[in-house]
């Protein structure tokens, strides 16, 4: 049995994760790819360092994740019509 507190937590991850990305996304408009840091993320998204790398390996990992939430995105329309 999952207790509630659970699913609160991992909505709540996924919450963290998703601005970590919208954060990583900002700083790749304004900087490119090498911009982006632990420092400016934990800034930008108001998330702890230790938070990110909890979430990611290293920073190098973020643009593809990145790009996995573009294409996931872009591709919704076309699973929702199937």
């Amino acid at each position: 049995m999952i207790s509630k507190n659970s699913d609160k937590r991992l909505v709540k991850g996924e919450e963290t994760y998703h601005r970590i990305l919208l954060s990583a996304i900002d700083i790749i408009s304004e900087s490119g790819i090498s911009g982006i840091t632990a420092s400016k993320l934990s800034s930008l998204s108001q998330v702890s360092k230790s938070n990110i790398f909890h979430h990611f390996k290293s920073t190098q990992e973020i643009p593809e994740a990145v790009l996995k939430m573009i294409f996931d995105e872009l591709i919704r329309p076309i699973d929702d019509t199937n």
